[in-house]
Parts: C-alpha cells; structure tokens; sequence
C-alpha cells in the first residue's frame, strides 16, 4: 500500500495504473474495516444479520426473567423464526414484541386475567448498544406468571396472529420495511395447523 501510495499520489511522475490499484485496495480496505467494527462477516446474507440481532437481543434477557413468570419476548421466538426465514430484516426498526406486548397487556387488563393468575410483574430489559433505543437504558418490561402460559399462547395464535399482526404489517408495508408478498407468506406460516379429522 506504501508503495502505491506513492507512485498513486507522491511521486514527481504519477501513474494511472498505481492510482486505479491503490483506489482499489482502500476501497477493500474500508469495506472490510466496516464489517470488521460492526462484528458481521463480508459474506453475511440478510438472514444473518436478522438473526445475530436477534441473538443479541436474547442474549439481553438471559436471566433477567423472575422465575415463574415468562416474558412476551421470548414466547414469541417462532414469529422471529417465521419473518427472519423469510428475509424480514429485524432490526431497530421493526421490534414485534413491542406490538404483541402492548395488544396482550390489554387483553390481560380488559379480561382481568390478574384474578385468575395472579399479578404480573416487572423485569429490567435492554437493547443492544447498537440499537437507538439503548439510550434510553434499562427499561421496565412486563413479565406474566408461568400459569397464564398456556392462556397466552392461545391468545396469540387465536387473536393476534389472526386479527393483529395482519394490520400490525400493513403498518410496515407502508414505511416500505416488508414487501406485501413476504407479508402475507408470513401470515400464512403463522397460522395454526388443523389436526386432521379421522
């Protein structure tokens, strides 16, 4: 690099060729020191990038639950799984646990779930550093006991995956985040399996 550098921009006679090379080279080079900095192999597909920020977020939450109770977040691992797999990019943009956490909240306030399984609690949460919204620091989120699990899932299938999510990627469509194709296969993968009758 030295070396072109010189014959590129130093020396009394300049040559083309060293120019053109020595352009070539930085342009690698910063490239490849971008991905480097942000962690993430050159070769990295959409998919991986979702998926380490995916992780990352996990990552966040090891521990964090009160034991007996689950978390929204990780309850909903198979919706991540269903738009990562189909080239959703999940990142600070596009948080779905957010929207199932604040439509569940209110199905648990306005079927006053609390008499049946008890209080819900709180736990502290975090965004990867990377995210925009790790300047806000630890934040509470909502955790529910483990005996409303099963109520949940149901909700989630039953309620949100066939009335919410729908309008929730519409929203999306329209910030231009998803395309309505990859939308509506993922609302088709979300449906439940019918067991079939013999």
């Amino acid at each position: 690099m030295a070396v072109l550098e010189y014959y590129a921009l130093d020396s009394p006679k300049l040559n083309d060729h060293a120019r053109k090379a020595y352009r070539t080279l930085a342009r690698k080079g910063f490239t490849d020191f971008v991905y480097e900095s942000v962690g993430i192999p050159r070769n990295a597909t959409a998919k991986d990038l979702a998926t380490a920020q995916y992780m990352d977020r996990v990552g966040l939450f090891t521990n964090s639950v009160p034991d007996g109770y689950f978390s929204i977040f990780k309850e909903i691992s198979e919706m991540f799984a269903s738009l990562v797999s189909h080239g959703i990019i999940i990142d600070s943009s596009f948080v779905p646990d957010i929207s199932v956490g604040i439509t569940w909240a209110k199905y648990w306030e306005d079927e006053n779930l609390e008499s049946v399984y008890g209080m819900r609690q709180s736990f502290q949460s975090s965004y990867p550093s990377y995210y925009p919204q790790s300047a806000a620091g630890k934040l509470d989120a909502n955790c529910y006991p483990d005996d409303a699990l099963a109520e949940f899932r149901k909700w989630l299938k039953q309620e949100y995956y066939t009335d919410k999510l729908q309008p929730y990627l519409k929203g999306k469509i329209r910030s231009g985040s998803i395309d309505q194709m990859a939308a509506l296969q993922i609302i088709d993968g979300l449906k439940p399996a019918q067991i079939a009758k013999s």
